[in-house]
């Protein structure tokens, strides 16, 4: 009996390095820890009431069927901690400056021209060489951080027009008091000190994680402990039950207008002319349900579909009042691109498709307002 033990335990040990191979060479690749960290922004938070920024230096790689290719770039982080290649801080002799600030809209996620670079570069590809377009987008910004982020680091580029764009990450501000979808859905805090699918979270998992069958074994579970699908099957019956629950966020809206009030008479204070950007976006009135699933409800506290578009459309009325009572020109993209999926990936964010269109429209209109 003992041998017949034995002789089973030799088999399974045998077993291992055969799954261990098949894993490595059968399945899709599962990247390991430290090219994971290559694949996310790292952040630095400036003080508890910032959104903070993103860290200089840094080259974040695409990938394939999760594994990376050095040579596919997907953003690249330069020493000043924005979007695109290095440049000298001291602005040029007849150099005229224009930066985008927004939000991961702005930042143009999900668009990786020419070696990294977001639909500014090509902009700048497009413009007279006097002109120099910067990208300093913070994925997650919002409006309350802006004056302090511009005070604190883009005075010093010495702007001479600002574009600026947020309402989606601003929605998240408005509802954030409020009791909504997102009331369904909230994970449970698993005491962990960094997200499992990027760190190990011992000596002993990190050790184990040499093998591309344990990382496989590990993730599954991970994912399936922290429920990181559970908000699709929320999305889900939140679209099939939609209701036309519209609540009144007017004291909220009008924290909204003054924040963008006070930031507009900060950069003219500053000599800054300030362009305002109504946030393109997939998500109206008629959206179908395939579209409706690329919404991401969860992330604010809203009880119906018409909710959340009447709360876009109540920001939109702000921006253009703001740009009537202060004089400040506006772009606004919004009812120009074409509402469809091969423009968006979800409900704000292009695809290279419709990153490439707002390229070129915005390129109209500042060419148009530098005359």
């Amino acid at each position: 009996m003992q041998k017949f033990i034995l002789n089973i335990i030799l088999f399974c040990l045998l077993l291992i390095p055969f799954f261990e191979l098949s894993a490595r060479f059968f399945m899709n690749y599962n990247a390991p820890f430290r090219e994971r960290q290559n694949l996310n922004l790292n952040w630095e938070n400036l003080d508890q009431d910032d959104n903070g920024t993103i860290l200089p230096n840094q080259i974040i790689y695409h990938a394939n069927n999760e594994k990376i290719f050095k040579d596919s770039i997907k953003y690249k982080i330069n020493k000043y901690g924005h979007r695109g290649d290095n440049y000298a801080l001291k602005k040029g002799p007849n150099k005229t400056r224009i930066i985008f600030l927004g939000n991961s809209n702005l930042f143009d996620e999900h668009f990786y021209y020419s070696n990294g670079g977001d639909f500014t570069k090509i902009i700048s590809k497009n413009l007279d060489t006097n002109y120099q377009v910067i990208n300093a987008s913070i994925p997650g910004a919002q409006t309350n951080a802006f004056k302090k982020f511009i005070t604190n680091d883009l005075l010093r580029f010495n702007p001479d027009i600002l574009l600026i764009s947020s309402i989606w990450n601003d929605i998240k501000v408005i509802t954030e008091n409020r009791q909504g979808l997102i009331s369904l859905d909230k994970v449970e805090n698993n005491n962990l000190p960094d997200n499992p699918l990027l760190y190990p979270i011992n000596r002993i998992d990190k050790l184990l994680s040499i093998s591309v069958m344990y990382r496989k074994i590990r993730d599954y579970y991970w994912t399936n402990k922290l429920k990181l699908n559970r908000h699709k099957q929320y999305i889900e019956d939140f679209i099939k039950k939609d209701n036309n629950i519209v609540r009144n966020f007017n004291k909220e809206l009008i924290q909204y207008k003054q924040r963008w009030i006070e930031m507009i008479d900060f950069l003219k204070k500053n000599n800054i002319m300030p362009i305002i950007i109504n946030e393109e976006r997939l998500i109206n009135k008629n959206n179908t349900i395939d579209e409706k699933r690329k919404i991401k409800y969860f992330m604010v506290n809203v009880k119906s579909h018409l909710e959340l578009v009447q709360l876009f459309n109540k920001c939109d009325s702000i921006l253009y009042n703001i740009s009537k009572i202060k004089n400040v020109r506006i772009i606004d993209l919004n009812d120009q691109i074409p509402k469809k999926l091969n423009y968006f990936v979800d409900h704000v964010h292009t695809t290279e498709k419709g990153s490439r269109f707002r390229a070129d429209k915005y390129l109209k209109y500042l060419k148009q307002y530098i005359k």
